[in-house]
């Protein structure tokens, strides 16, 4: 059985895939604490489903999520031997299909834009305009000109990411580089 988590904005989406099927679904309030709720959340899927192999959806997303979640997967893939296979949210948008643009909430006011030209970029709000995919609430578009597309199936994109093959170990995508200590190694060298 092949587990897909989605991180969003306030909550996290858990899929089981297996043959072919969406066998269980759930959808879980962490924002804020993903701390103590993710790992036993993760542990209670893997005593319940024979899992195999993982994808998440590894950002960019808020920080600290990003930190817990990817720690906790890294460790069960090393512990338990389970590949992990790491998709970035503009990917996503591309497996399900979404014509570009995409849109990201970075902070207050600042969005990452995938454009139809296929480059990243942060921009202010008052830029974006027309229609867009993306996630999180439409609050922050007060302009009428700008539709929002928060639909996502994830039924047709789970059976391609199950024939990937895995990795190891997975490494957060931030929106913009954090501030802290630098890596003291490359994981390409792990």
């Amino acid at each position: 059985m092949f587990l897909f988590l989605h991180p969003t904005a306030s909550s996290l989406l858990c899929l089981i895939f297996h043959e072919g099927k969406i066998v269980h679904e759930e959808s879980h309030m962490i924002r804020g604490r993903e701390f103590e709720e993710f790992p036993e959340l993760l542990h209670r899927i893997m005593e319940s489903f024979p899992i195999t192999k993982i994808a998440i959806v590894n950002g960019p997303w808020p920080f600290t999520s990003l930190r817990i979640i990817t720690l906790a997967l890294n460790t069960l893939a090393l512990v338990r031997k389970i590949p992990l296979i790491p998709v970035h949210f503009f990917e996503l948008g591309i497996l399900m299909g979404k014509p570009l643009p995409y849109c990201l909430k970075a902070n207050r006011g600042e969005y990452l834009i995938r454009s139809t030209d296929g480059e990243d970029s942060l921009r202010d709000i008052s830029s974006i305009s027309g229609r867009c995919w993306w996630l999180w609430d439409e609050a922050d578009f007060p302009d009428k000109n700008v539709i929002i597309d928060t639909s996502m199936d994830f039924s047709h994109i789970l059976a391609e990411l199950e024939r990937r093959d895995g990795v190891e170990m997975i490494a957060p995508r931030y929106i913009k580089d954090p501030k802290i200590t630098p890596p003291k190694c490359r994981l390409s060298e792990v």
